[in-house]
């Protein structure tokens, strides 16, 4: 999942030596600054970084969310702050489609010292939304999903690939798409280049195969127009550098020796200033074991990928590829809602380095994925939670964690397990 570092819109006021001066940035909603209907937003936040000089009095913080029309819909006010960051909240609730600017002061004895402001757009409630929410995951009309995907260049309806697994298909750039590909039921998307004409892009835009548009790495102009085009599809790019353009980007990494495909998706990351989420593209040719696809795959997602591919190699099939890493394909599903849970504040250490753990928050409850990259069986120790039942959600099998929190679960060669540790919120951090 997308690292909770939100770099988003920010615009900053302009500041001379000395002087006072507000940035501001939006926090909520988050993608492309846009409020989806779908995601049952209730609230906007923003956050607001005043700077005043040493010794500088006290200023009234005023926030306000100025509509379409120039008037002031909602405002938040701090009396008498310093300097420092602040986060101000705003009901969405009234807001119509279009859009709304919000606007941040500093003020002085009723006086404006300084200002910044930031625009978010409202967009119109449609039947079908495929966004992104703030922290980078894949939303389908509102719920989360983390895709498991195939690159494929074969034609033909995309439900058949329901059946091995697959909920996401990457389609060439170069192959123009027929909307009879994409008029599937729903249970499977695919990544799709655009259209030239703009009847047939909004008349693909409307199917519901269709998850995202597709654009080449230095298709900034492309991204552009689809941006303004089409609200409601985020834009892929597949590149192995951070590109200008996209919304999300597809990763391609490694499974040779000592490749680290969770490594090299956080550098990424770092790379790309967490702006964007990634999905890891994972090479499998006929001659990959299941156990090295998993490890590619598990450790991608456990570095931080909020979506997975595969992409066959030596002229594989999807059918033929989705039979042979039909363990792994159930994995990734199995794991899936935890893979889109929020990071806990407690996390899950194990003092084996060849185990790669997250620990994710779903609702109340607690979940561990850990994965053996090494060929050999493990008796793998955690440490991090506090004492309560473990329970392997594969087998059922439940250890009982120490005192200290500690337990010991065993996990196979290149393998993965699904670990149950829900405790409630109420019982406060680990000690």
């Amino acid at each position: 999942m997308l690292p909770l570092v939100l770099v988003l819109m920010a615009m900053v006021g302009a500041q001379a030596d000395g002087a006072p001066a507000l940035a501001c940035r939006t926090l909520v909603p988050a993608y492309r600054a846009t409020v989806y209907a779908s995601l049952g937003l209730t609230e906007g936040l923003f956050e607001v970084t005043l700077a005043l000089p040493e010794g500088h009095a006290p200023v009234d913080l005023v926030g306000q969310v100025i509509g379409g029309g120039g008037g002031v819909v909602s405002e938040r006010s701090l009396a008498g702050t310093s300097a420092g960051t602040y986060r101000l909240d705003w009901a969405l609730a009234d807001l119509q489609p279009g859009d709304i600017t919000f606007r941040a002061e500093a003020r002085l004895g009723g006086q404006v010292i300084a200002s910044a402001s930031t625009v978010v757009h409202v967009a119109a409630p449609t039947q079908r939304e495929v966004v992104l929410d703030r922290a980078g995951v894949l939303c389908i009309n509102g719920q989360r999903v983390f895709p498991i995907g195939i690159e494929t260049s074969d034609g033909g309806p995309l439900d058949r690939l329901a059946t091995y697994g697959f909920g996401l298909a990457v389609l060439p750039l170069d192959k123009p798409t027929q909307a009879a590909e994409l008029a599937s039921d729903g249970r499977v998307v695919a990544a799709s280049a655009p259209p030239e004409d703009d009847a047939a892009l909004a008349g693909l835009a409307a199917l519901p195969g269709l998850g995202l548009w597709q654009v080449a790495p230095d298709g900034a102009s492309a991204y552009e127009r689809l941006a303004a085009a089409d609200p409601y599809h985020p834009v892929l790019v597949t590149t192995e550098e951070a590109p200008s353009a996209g919304d999300v980007v597809m990763l391609r990494v490694d499974l040779g020796p000592g490749a680290d495909a969770g490594d090299r998706v956080r550098r990424f990351y770092e790379a790309d200033g967490y702006r964007r989420p990634v999905w890891a593209s994972v090479a499998v040719r006929k001659d990959t074991t299941v156990g090295a696809a998993r490890v590619g795959a598990f450790s991608a997602a456990l570095g931080g990928a909020c979506g997975v591919v595969l992409d066959p190699r030596d002229d594989q099939s999807p059918e033929e590829l989705g039979v042979r890493l039909e363990q792994l394909l159930r994995e990734l599903a199995g794991c899936a809602p935890v893979l889109v849970g929020d990071l806990s504040d407690e996390r899950a250490a194990c003092v084996d380095s060849r185990v790669r753990v997250t620990t994710r928050l779903v609702r109340f409850d607690r979940y561990v994925i850990a994965l053996n990259t090494s060929g050999e069986p493990l008796q793998a120790t955690f440490s991090g939670l506090r004492a309560g039942e473990v329970t392997d959600l594969a087998d059922g099998h439940t250890v009982l964690a120490a005192a200290d929190g500690t337990f010991t679960v065993p996990i196979g060669p290149q393998g993965v397990v699904l670990l149950s540790v829900g405790w409630p919120e109420s019982e406060g951090p680990a000690r």
